[in-house]
């Protein structure tokens, strides 16, 4: 279980890291949401799934809040 987390969140990381053909690579916006991604497995695997979800809910409406993505995918 571990290993999968560390290799979700690498991967993840460097998929929403990378913004597509002519846009720049955003190291922090990869790194937060990757992060995000492997917190919630964390909290599914260990905890419980309805925690995880909870917790993924969470997140999301944390980052529209704030328009972390709005600012990302313009």
């Amino acid at each position: 279980m571990p290993t999968f987390i560390v290799l979700v969140w690498l991967v993840m990381s460097l998929a929403f890291g990378w913004g597509g053909n002519g846009k720049p690579y955003s190291l922090r916006f990869g790194f937060i949401c990757g992060s995000g991604i492997a917190l919630v497995f964390l909290a599914t695997g260990y905890v419980h799934r309805y925690a995880g979800f909870a917790l993924l809910f969470a997140l999301l409406s944390l980052g529209i809040k704030t328009k972390f993505f709005e600012r990302r995918w313009r």
